[in-house]
């Protein structure tokens, strides 16, 4: 031992006298302490907005930019130890009568000496920076515990990992290009894989910490970091058996080599051990799912009232139940379902005054009692247990589970853990979700997660046995001799129980009571905004609560809104069958440990406030309410929400190649579900998916801004298309793999139809939505049932809901439309257009180029500030086509023509493109049948940049671009289009809804770069004659023709594209100017004889130019013409 001190000092002194070595930690360290003190601390004005962190940040950032930035200097110096040739003072050592493996771990523990130390000074300059420039809560043993369970066992690992290839292939270069590729491989491919544990880093492993219950899953963590840190010495010994030193000792190699294979047999032990926590985790999960749904057929009681009496105990729940069943089933029932967490064990269960008996399997509980139609059944249940967590989001893929980043928190960079309950003697934390009391319906279908029952319930819950903290739920709170009484003033869908050390905050506004309770210690976040809550009661009359009605076009249907402060661990999923996440439950919403963080530091936010205040009513204080309704409107009012991800994240993502995260997601706080989902629900047997349609129908409805938000892409829109090609939505619900992603875009493209067939029948959207909003708040806290809608409906609105429906959820073909011939232009009397005019005409030419039945729509605002457009409907049967001329009215704006559910793509045309200079006198609203040969007169020909006749030329280009090339012109042909955001000087495919095309409208574009490299369009002449040769540009893309052009700002550039045209061996040169000119543009007149004619498009233009290939028309003229652009001979 005393040769391996002796070895790892001067070993350590080496490496901290090497020049290269000392510049690397230098400036390693220069830039991580930047980093923390631009972008964490308050030492950066720019950066302060009053953001509080939390204690684990600081301590984690450095750990996670540390343990990246080690590997490169430690793989460079431990080659550099392999290959050096200068003779040091550890040469006089390497000769002495040490044995090798006394050497090699002298060395090793040298290695790890200088970069622990390095840490040590990092972490200790970072704390520093904690401690005085910042206001996030300092925790002095966070440093010691990242420095030791994720620092320490990455460096020994590479460490070992790096000694162990240079030992073994004894090529420096070599081995660093492996190392290097498997530091990038881990990080990249595997840092989520099998739940982190493949990441030696351990930077994709729950490590953030909350001040309330401090790590989730800390104990898989540290087995994996201690696996890893075994790994690594045994590779270490591994590398002594390669080593060019002779030995001195007989029988070391062996006993080495025994104990490397040892360690690392049992660092190999401890990964498989973690991998067995969560095989037995998803393994538990998936027989829950099966059980739920092997009952999914299984009818079902009604549960009327519960009253509860509940005892935490430590991490045991001691409750009782009084349960009032009614069968509405309208048949006999030979027993009966109840739900229960399969942690809780049922101790009683009687029915009336008798004693029954059950089977139970996981969480279903079957009652062996028969019920009559009508019956109605007092059940009271005694049992007791732990909470499993493992029943909760059983409808959430197993890959959003697994991913350690919560998406609705995009600011972290630290990986916090996923808790869905808590239930010890510091913290009671308890939703629906995780059946702690029994049901009659299950929260979750995960076979088919949008069919869903509801159960509105009048609760009634005790808490006893809690001292010193504060008991929260939803209803009326009193406290008695016997506990906490929470009784709810009306039917609920599900109740929460939370106890912790909470303080409270009070207020009244317009007759709802609003609470708000964060952890003791954390009150001090509000208190910057204490000086306004007098005048809190009048802004909220006259700002913040008109824009929660107008957003929601209702008023908040509760007495009572609690804000809770959750453990930062807990983790809900936005479900869209829910509308939200279960962090908003009725009467309740939960957001995490020190969120909303921004400005709710009390100096930052006085010197926002001074900065601003000249800018509002009322000063600093107007400052502070605006603050608030900001907080409002950024964290609760919107349904998508951007998100702005740390630039470590994001640059590590760029490196790793991994896909960019999206820049909007789902608010998981958004409170739609209390307007909505919570207050009715529509029921079904026939149509289970109805509940999440008229829902989305109601929410969209109501807020035209919640349906911009719910905005499909055109590419997500194309995949569901596709989808329903060949199924219908009642395949929805029981189609296998389908991912929640595609099912909400399902739902969301078939709740538009609807709306649109119901318009189509006479009801108005915006009739439709008053409507509705009327009906629904005569029914809040009720079921709805399909069938009495359909009869109020019948009777209000003289519409027949059920006469549409079975079309509808039943359709599998969708039509498929060839539009032509748009036009739009003002009309007047005077003669041109001027803006001021108040009619315009637009006229376009639709046929159904398919056998099922469809209907297009011509969709515009006719009022200025109006909130819901004006929707014409015509109906195109099969094989047949319309030309339509309509009229419209007043101030005219953001006309579409929309194609609704049809195969073409993108769905709608936007008709402002389209507008013409040259005004009409026609006011007549017309509807003329056509078929399809009056779309294509027998002398015309028109090549689309998706036809045969379409090529693109390969001159000039290199070997790589042609491949890539051929790629993309698979990938056309198998119509698997790609959108492209930027365009390049090579030919690229762009999806635009102006260009030609049908069903996919699609253009070819480039940047001009003069490289010679042309598309052509090619067609065969069948008759001798004169043709008008015309190339189509789409008016919505012309704008952007000199985007990227270079202007001296005094000249306007003129652009042409160039064109050439090839008859029977003949070109000929031509160009057109095409500013201003969209849609079809002539190229000239030429004579021709049958054959095959070519147009090309040259690569030619000002640099930087983009052009434009979409479709050529040949239009035949007749034998004789007198003014022609072009002869072809003979």
């Amino acid at each position: 031992m005393k040769s391996c001190g002796l070895i790892a000092r001067v070993q350590a002194k080496l490496l901290f006298r090497f020049g290269l070595g000392r510049f690397f930690f230098i400036l390693i360290s220069a830039c991580i302490l930047f980093h923390v003190g631009f972008n964490l601390s308050a030492l950066n004005p720019a950066k302060g907005s009053g953001e509080v962190h939390m204690a684990s940040l600081f301590p984690y950032t450095i750990a996670f930019l540390f343990t990246l930035s080690q590997y490169p200097v430690l793989i460079f110096l431990s080659a550099s130890f392999f290959s050096r040739k200068k003779i040091d003072t550890l040469d006089s050592i390497k000769a002495r009568p040490a044995s090798n493996a006394e050497y090699y771990t002298g060395v090793g523990i040298g290695f790890v000496r200088v970069f622990v130390a390095w840490a040590i000074v990092l972490f200790s300059l970072g704390m520093l920076v904690h401690v005085f420039a910042s206001k996030a809560p300092f925790n002095p043993w966070l440093y010691p515990y990242y420095l030791v369970t994720l620092v320490f066992p990455a460096t020994v690992f590479m460490l070992g990992l790096s000694f162990f290839i240079l030992s073994l292939l004894r090529q420096s270069f070599v081995s660093m290009i492996i190392l290097f590729a498997c530091v990038w491989g881990t990080v990249s491919l595997s840092g989520e894989s099998f739940s982190g544990i493949l990441n030696f880093s351990g930077l994709t492993l729950p490590n953030e910490y909350s001040e309330i219950t401090g790590f989730a899953d800390v104990y898989p963590y540290l087995l994996q970091r201690l696996g890893w840190l075994l790994a690594g010495v045994g590779l270490f010994f591994f590398s002594i058996l390669f080593c060019r030193r002779l030995e001195n000792r007989p029988g070391e190699r062996v006993a080495t080599g025994k104990k490397a294979g040892g360690i690392l047999l049992l660092g190999l032990a401890c990964l498989l051990a973690v991998q067995g926590i969560y095989s037995r985790k998803y393994a538990r999960r998936a027989r829950y799912a099966e059980v739920y749904d092997r009952h999914v057929n299984h009818d079902r009681l009604y549960l009327l009232t519960q009253e509860l009496y509940v005892t935490p105990a430590g991490r045991r729940l001691k409750g009782l139940s009084r349960m009032k069943l009614l069968n509405e089933t309208g048949k006999v029932l030979p027993d009966f379902l109840l739900y229960l967490n399969p942690g809780l064990r049922v101790k009683s269960l009687t029915v009336g005054d008798d004693t029954v008996s059950f089977r139970r399997k996981d969480q279903v509980i079957v009652v062996g009692k028969s019920v009559l139609p009508g019956d109605t059944l007092r059940v009271e249940m005694v049992y007791e247990g732990g909470i499993d967590e493992n029943i909760f989001y059983l409808d959430v893929p197993e890959e959003e589970l697994k991913d350690s980043w919560v998406e609705g928190h995009p600011r972290d960079l630290c990986p916090r853990g996923k808790r869905y309950a808590y239930l010890d003697e510091h913290q009671v934390l308890l939703n629906p979700e995780g059946l702690w009391y029994p049901v009659t319906v299950p929260p979750v279908n995960p076979a088919s997660p949008y069919v869903i029952e509801k159960n509105f319930t009048g609760y009634r819950l005790t808490v006893h046995g809690v001292k010193g903290q504060t008991v929260i739920s939803q209803g009326e709170r009193r406290d008695t001799g016997e506990g906490v009484v929470f009784e709810n003033n009306y039917p609920l869908t599900g109740i929460s129980l939370c106890v912790g050390d909470y303080e409270r905050r009070y207020l009244r506004l317009d007759s709802v009571d609003y609470e708000l309770f964060l952890f003791k210690g954390h009150g001090i976040f509000v208190e910057a905004y204490e000086d306004v809550l007098n005048d809190l009661p009048g802004y909220f009359s006259g700002n913040l609560k008109p824009s929660i009605e107008r957003d929601f076009n209702k008023e908040y249907p509760f007495k009572r809104l609690l804000f809770i402060e959750t453990p930062r661990t807990f983790v809900t999923y936005y479900r869209d069958q829910r509308g939200g996440s279960e962090y908003v439950q009725p009467e309740i919403i939960f957001f995490p440990e020190r969120m909303p963080t921004p400005w709710m530091d009390r100096w930052a936010l006085n010197r926002h406030s001074k900065q601003f205040a000249e800018y509002f009513t009322g000063g600093e204080k107007g400052v502070k309410l605006d603050m608030i309704q900001s907080i409002y409107t950024n964290y609760l009012e919107r349904e998508i929400r951007p998100v702005y991800y740390p630039r470590l994240k994001r640059a590590i993502d760029r490196l790793t190649f991994r896909p960019s995260k999206p820049a909007r997601v789902n608010n998981l706080f958004f409170t739609g579900p209390l307007f909505y989902n919570h207050v009715y629900s529509f029921h079904s047997l026939d149509y289970p998916v109805i509940e999440t349609v008229f829902n989305t129908m109601v929410k969209n409805s109501f807020n035209p801004a919640a349906a911009a938000f719910s905005f499909i892409s055109l590419e997500n829109y194309r995949e569901g298309i596709r989808f329903l090609s060949t199924r219908g939505l009642k395949d929805v619900s029981r189609y296998p793999g389908l991912s929640p992603e595609l099912t909400r875009r399902l739902v969301n493209i078939k709740t538009d139809e609807l709306l649109s067939l119901l318009d189509l029948h006479g009801v108005p959207t915006g009739k439709l939505a008053g409507y509705l909003r009327e009906y629904v708040s005569r029914r809040h806290f009720n079921r709805v049932d399909l069938k009495d809608l359909d009869r109020d409906m019948r009777r209000d609105l003289g519409i027949n809901l059920l006469d549409i429906l079975p079309g509808w959820y039943q359709q599998n073909r969708l039509p498929s439309f060839i539009v032509k011939d748009i036009d739009a232009r003002r009309v007047s009397a005077d003669g041109p257009y001027y803006s001021g005019n108040d009619v315009t005409r637009f006229v376009f030419t639709v046929y159904n180029d398919s056998q099922t039945d469809g209907f297009v729509t011509l969709s515009y605002f006719s009022e200025l500030y109006a909130r819901l457009p004006s929707n014409y409907h015509y109906r195109i049967p099969a094989g047949e086509g319309r030309r339509i001329s309509h009229v419209a009215r007043g101030k005219c704006s953001e006309p579409v023509l929309k194609l609704n559910l049809s195969r073409n793509y993108p769905p709608d045309i936007p008709l402002e493109e389209f507008l013409s200079s040259v005004a009409s006198v026609d006011t007549l609203n017309r509807e003329e049948k056509i078929g399809k040969g009056d779309l294509f007169p027998p002398g015309e020909i028109i090549v689309d940049d998706m036809d045969a006749g379409f090529s693109r030329g390969t001159r000039g280009l290199s070997l790589i671009k042609r491949w890539k090339r051929g790629r993309q012109e698979e990938a056309v042909h198998e119509k698997d289009i790609i959108y492209f955001d930027r365009l390049n000087p090579d030919w690229q495919t762009r999806i635009d809804q102006t260009a030609h095309g049908y069903p996919t409208r699609t253009t070819m574009a480039c940047s001009v770069s003069n490289s010679g490299d042309g598309v052509s369009w090619s067609a065969g002449i069948d008759r001798e004659g004169y043709y008008e040769i015309s190339v189509y540009i789409p008016p919505g893309l012309i704008k952007y023709t000199g985007s990227h052009v270079k202007s001296d700002n005094t000249t306007k550039p003129s652009f042409s594209q160039y064109y050439t045209i090839e008859c029977n061996g003949e070109l000929k040169e031509t160009s057109i100017e095409i500013s201003g000119q969209p849609g079809w543009t002539s190229i000239g007149k030429f004579y021709c004889v049958p054959g095959t004619m070519c147009v090309s498009l040259l690569d030619k233009g000002i640099p930087g130019q983009l052009i434009w290939a979409d479709a050529v028309r040949w239009k035949y003229l007749g034998a004789k013409d007198e003014q022609v652009t072009g002869r072809a001979p003979r």
